[in-house]
């Protein structure tokens, strides 16, 4: 049996190798082969070793998947039907299991001599990608269509599976509505233009996108709600998601503005008779009740109602239940009923910086960047918000001198025990408190009809905050565990497949300036 093991937390190309047995047994391409043959021993052998210095090749790109074929220029997404085109200004889930971090070091970083060595460290057998998530290449990013369909709808030829030599990207994003997270066209379009300029010495590249990665739930009129089996791959991805920030080689942040392009209609109020809605299927959204399918086609009263539109008030009272306005709705028929147009639900609010979901995704980039080489901060995040980088930056040096410190201070890193916790436990503890201080919308069409947090043990309804909450929870569970290790692991991938994304900033400095959200 051969492992191994970080030896010098602040060298991940030291390691300690034990063998038991015949060194002489072991492959030829192992880091063994720079010292000399020994004879069979009967006990373990412990040997402190040094990689041999790091050559760097440049690496071909894939067969039949040319490095540059996503470099055609991109067009604009197409105005939406009735608005004014306006100037695109953009820059800017989950319940887990702590063992899905247990891919473990012969899983996801294989070594050369292993057969797994043309996975990426994402291609694990715990993260689903491929079946439950999947991964937009980057040369199809200009074929999306406006607004962005969702992962089912896309045809299997704009996925597909990154190799060792491939460069995976991340996109941290928020949604703007409820059932659909860029209905405006503006963080598409700040993605294609990205992907248009994107230069990689490396292989092809592959995006992360929720809505394109994962099954979505219908945001049109026609179309079909998950089925069960993409109902169960979207629990899957859920339980998985802190991973892929995680082991993608960067995270490309976008923010956009606030009070963005408006959408013809929207948060308009109308009213119509109660019984031109016994017909229409509505169903609770936190303490919203909304309509979920039109009315027949027979000719209303006072128009037509549309799915996700709100009914706000029955009779000039405030409708939160879907069984009291039906109960009013049987009484009488010409109760005036208010509703309010939402064409593609809820419209959050909510600054990006106060989101509960963009900063667990941000605090994952501060631990990708606390351990990798600090000048290597620009090749593992991508934003164009100098907010949003003096945010990372920072949380990256907390807990970069937390972990130094400790490795000091006890030689190891390795978090202590809970009643003597050390700096670098304290310092994710403060992240868990900071998480509590955020914002979520309450609408999340997901969160409400009940993933099963894992941990708990129970499959009732949760908000987003409490599924937030757990993954955060787990992340930070295995990171105590398992810092030393994933920063070796993380330091060998950034140095070995460094980004070299520089070439794009030209292309993006051309883009409005950005909002600091």
């Amino acid at each position: 049996m051969q492992s191994e093991t970080t030896d010098d937390p602040d060298d991940p190309d030291s390691y300690v190798v034990e063998a038991e047995g015949n060194l002489e047994g072991i492959p030829p391409s192992s880091p063994t082969e720079i010292f000399p043959a020994r004879s069979p021993v009967s006990s373990p052998v412990t040997r402190t070793l040094k990689r041999p210095p790091r050559v760097n090749t440049e690496r071909e790109a894939v067969p039949d998947s040319p490095v540059q074929d996503h470099e055609q220029e991109c067009q604009s997404p197409p105005s939406s039907p009735g608005r004014t085109p306006q100037p695109w200004e953009a820059t800017q889930a989950f319940s887990t299991l702590t063992s899905s971090f247990g891919g473990g070091r012969d899983r996801r970083y294989a070594s050369s001599s292993n057969s797994l060595n043309s996975q990426h460290p994402l291609m694990s057998g715990d993260t689903n990608v491929g079946t439950c998530i999947k991964l937009v290449k980057a040369s199809k990013i200009c074929d999306l269509e406006f607004p962005m369909p969702r992962c089912q709808d896309l045809d299997d030829s704009f996925f597909g599976l990154p190799t060792v030599d491939d460069i995976v990207l991340a996109v941290s994003h928020a949604w703007r509505n409820q059932v659909h997270p860029d209905p405006c066209g503006e963080t598409l379009h700040f993605i294609r233009t990205f992907a248009s300029g994107f230069q990689s010495d490396h292989g092809r590249t592959f995006f992360f996108i929720d809505f394109l990665s994962i099954p979505q739930r219908p945001f049109q009129t026609g179309q079909a709600d998950r089925t069960p089996e993409e109902a169960s791959q979207f629990s899957s991805a859920l339980q998985m998601m802190h991973n892929v920030y995680f082991y993608a080689d960067a995270t490309l942040h976008v923010s956009t503005e606030l009070e963005g392009p408006e959408i013809p209609g929207e948060g308009t109020f109308y009213t119509l008779p109660s019984r031109d809605l016994q017909s229409v299927s509505m169903d609770e959204v936190g303490s919203n009740v909304r309509i979920t399918s039109r009315a027949s086609r027979r000719r209303l009263t006072g128009g037509s109602c549309a799915p996700f539109d709100r009914v706000v008030a029955l009779d000039g009272l405030p409708v939160t239940s879907v069984t009291q306005l039906q109960l009013q709705i049987r009484i009488s028929g010409t109760v005036p009923v208010q509703l309010q147009r939402l064409p593609y639900g809820h419209r959050s609010l909510i600054p990006s910086f106060d989101r509960g979901w963009i900063f667990l995704e941000r605090f994952i980039a501060m631990t990708k960047c606390a351990m990798v080489d600090e000048d290597a901060f620009v090749d593992v995040v991508l934003a164009y918000t100098p907010g949003i980088l003096e945010q990372i930056r920072t949380g990256a040096d907390k807990l970069r001198e937390a972990a130094l410190y400790d490795s000091n201070a006890k030689g190891s890193g390795q978090i202590s025990s809970p009643n003597c916790p050390s700096k670098l436990q304290a310092v994710l503890r403060e992240f868990i408190a900071e998480l509590e201080g955020k914002q979520f919308s309450g609408t999340s069409v997901d969160a409400v009809k009940g993933i099963k947090r894992s941990q708990r043990g129970d499959t009732k309804p949760h908000s987003d905050s409490e599924v937030v909450a757990d993954i955060m929870e787990g992340f930070v569970a295995h990171l105590q565990k398992r810092w030393n290790f994933e920063r070796s692991q993380q330091r060998r991938r950034n140095r070995n497949y460094n980004i070299g994304w520089r070439g794009v900033l030209p292309n993006m400095r051309n883009m409005p300036n950005m909002p600091n959200m």
